[in-house]
């Protein structure tokens, strides 16, 4: 589960967007109840809704959410699960 990083980070992005709790909640596919509980801190959200709130922002899941246990931005949480394999990219021409 994901808590929002920085409620004043959100809500200055939503004003800078001029994009209402409403809006969001419309694009995302959640209740304005649900972004305004987010931004109070009584709630979390799933990896799939907390990515598509960033979405909606056109920001990154990273840059707007946490993982509430281990404290790393979602990247780094998927990142970390991703197995090792040694040598498995070397000669990749992946740009």
């Amino acid at each position: 589960m994901y808590e929002v990083t920085d409620p004043e980070t959100f809500s200055d992005l939503m004003f800078l967007l001029g994009m209402s709790q409403r809006r969001v909640a419309v694009k995302a596919g959640v209740s304005q109840a649900f972004i305004s509980q987010l931004l109070r801190g009584s709630r979390t959200a799933r990896p799939v809704t907390a990515w598509r709130i960033a979405h909606a922002l056109g920001v990154r899941v990273d840059e707007l959410f946490v993982h509430m246990k281990t404290g790393q931005a979602p990247l780094e949480q998927q990142r970390d699960r991703l197995p090792r394999k040694a040598g498995a990219l070397s000669g990749c021409s992946c740009k």
